[in-house]
């Protein structure tokens, strides 16, 4: 895998990426905002609770020592990031007392405030209760009281996050070997884009980079929710983590994320635009159309999906204007499963999809479960087109169909 540079104590930064207009040599600002959090300590030892607890006192007495001594700066750093770490650890095990204490310390640094509302609302797609939603929502609002404001790149990289979440819950799989799986689909996606090889080659760096984030987040959450190393045994390891580990999501899991994700857009406000919300869109789109292949049929009409399912309606029905464009996408690059659930949000919203131009797309790339959806769910019914461009590329299967 890839080695992700670390720009800083909480987060690394993912520009330039462009994920859905690539054949424009364009660059997509819905993945420019996007940064990602340095991944939180992967060799707890026993008692992880208790550990996590003595960094945050010992935060604490490194905090005081500098009121001491101001004028190193050195030392003020390695505070602030051992505050972080601590910060980021306690939002992972779920120890919602440790983190809002931690709070207080980043008022003085608004760049680690919107790193912690990130950190923060990332935590939501792993919610299990009742309990943990209002824990997770006061912290969300917490900061936001004590200044957090950047809810645009939280929206952003929250959504696509959860898309990663939902994919891995569709079937068992190794995360390391996701990654592979991803950049693999990444770089034939490229080949039949137009643009610059050399642009091409960064946005698909970025774009990977980011993902072993959103793999390795999971990982971490995943660990400390089957209670991180055992006593006296080896420390779960994030990176070769099964999505076994990841339990079945329940339907009132499912609800608890949800809200909390829409609580935190309440929150936002007018201060997410209509354009936010499309990016949002297009960035939750775009793991599932690199996972297509992985995901294993029949996802979209289950639990693990629902979601995903109510993140995009959410973003839907606050604004996003690109779900005809993701749609497309969709079918082009044989993405059944999103295929349907696009279907199924515009059935719900009352929109139309170009159905027909999608079938066209899907057979010109011969995408066979793609198109039987499109035709079966989506009632798409101009075939001379797609039977001509299966003909022009020598798909004889999907002549057949």
């Amino acid at each position: 895998m890839v080695e992700v540079e670390v720009v800083s104590p909480m987060e690394q930064e993912l520009q330039d990426v462009n994920p859905m207009e690539m054949e424009l040599g364009e660059l997509n600002p819905a993945m420019e905002e996007l940064e990602v959090s340095q991944d939180m300590e992967e060799d707890e030892d026993e008692g992880g609770m208790r550990r996590m607890r003595r960094r945050s006192t010992t935060s604490d007495c490194m905090i005081r020592n500098h009121q001491h001594h101001h004028d190193t700066g050195d030392h003020h750093n390695a505070a602030a990031e051992l505050l972080a770490r601590s910060f980021q650890l306690a939002v992972s095990a779920h120890d919602w007392v440790v983190a809002e204490s931690l709070v207080p310390f980043f008022f003085a640094d608004a760049h680690r405030l919107n790193d912690a509302l990130c950190i923060a609302l990332d935590s939501i797609w792993f919610l299990s209760t009742t309990q943990e939603l209002a824990a997770a929502s006061e912290l969300i609002e917490r900061l936001i009281a004590a200044g957090a404001h950047d809810f645009t790149r939280a929206t952003l990289r929250t959504s696509f996050l959860a898309s990663c979440v939902s994919a891995c819950r569709s079937r068992t799989i190794n995360l390391a070997n996701t990654v592979t799986v991803m950049a693999q689909r990444l770089r034939e996606r490229l080949k039949e884009c137009n643009g610059d090889e050399v642009l091409k080659a960064e946005a698909a760096a970025k774009v990977q980079r980011f993902t072993e984030w959103a793999l390795k987040c999971i990982g971490s959450h995943t660990c400390r929710r089957r209670g991180g190393s055992k006593s006296g045994g080896a420390a779960c390891d994030v990176v070769t983590t099964t999505t076994s580990a990841m339990h079945s999501l329940t339907a009132i899991e499912s609800c608890h994320q949800l809200m909390a994700f829409k609580k935190f857009l309440d929150l936002a406000g007018f201060q997410l635009s209509k354009k936010d919300y499309t990016e949002a869109f297009d960035a939750a789109c775009f793991p599932l159309t690199l996972f297509s292949n992985a995901i294993d049929p029949g996802w979209a009409t289950g639990l693990a999906a629902s979601p995903m399912q109510g993140l995009l309606g959410l973003l839907v029905e606050r604004g996003a204007d690109n779900v005809n464009q993701c749609f497309l996408e969709a079918a082009r690059f044989g993405s059944t499963e999103l295929v349907r659930i696009f279907l199924q949000i515009a059935q719900r919203n009352g929109m139309k999809l170009d159905t027909d131009l999608a079938l066209g797309f899907a057979s010109h790339y011969g995408k066979i479960g793609t198109m039987e959806c499109l035709v079966d769910d989506g009632n798409a019914e101009a075939f001379l087109g797609p039977l001509m461009r299966a003909a022009e590329r020598g798909y004889m299967e999907v002549s057949r169909q």
